[in-house]
């Protein structure tokens, strides 16, 4: 028996146990008790997401510069342990200096209407539309 077999969620980080498992899926051992843990890109959609690369272009940085922002602020993630993804929509809150909005983004938000509109204006009111059928 696979050691993570009976636990509900994937709980592992390269093959080993990962230390950080809760039974809540939302809060994990870096999250404070009562904060919630990133989501951002939860549920992945490539459609919203860039490549280190891509997204260091729209922002005009580095691509080291771009991946320090996603593990400082959140605003990408590794997709299923692999390449670096990150989310065009929490990019330019962070561009926009507007931490309400990528505040309420990383908290799993998708309808609040200062989530919403960055997604409108990026052009990807179609997954808020694609998330809301299947809820």
């Amino acid at each position: 028996m696979r050691i993570d077999e009976h636990l509900p969620y994937c709980t592992h980080r390269r093959g080993r146990a990962y230390e950080g498992y809760t039974e809540n899926p939302r809060q994990t051992s870096s999250s404070a008790p009562g904060e919630v843990a990133n989501r951002c890109l939860i549920p992945f959609d490539r459609r919203e997401g860039l490549s280190l690369s891509q997204a260091a272009k729209v922002a005009g940085k580095s691509v080291d510069t771009v991946r320090l922002w996603c593990l400082n602020h959140n605003i990408g993630r590794r997709v299923g342990g692999g390449s670096w993804v990150v989310s065009r929509v929490a990019l330019t809150m962070f561009l926009d200096d507007d931490s309400r909005a990528l505040k309420a983004y990383l908290a799993g938000s998708r309808s609040q209407v200062d989530v919403a509109t960055y997604f409108q204006r990026l052009g990807l009111d179609n997954l808020l539309k694609d998330w809301a059928r299947s809820a």
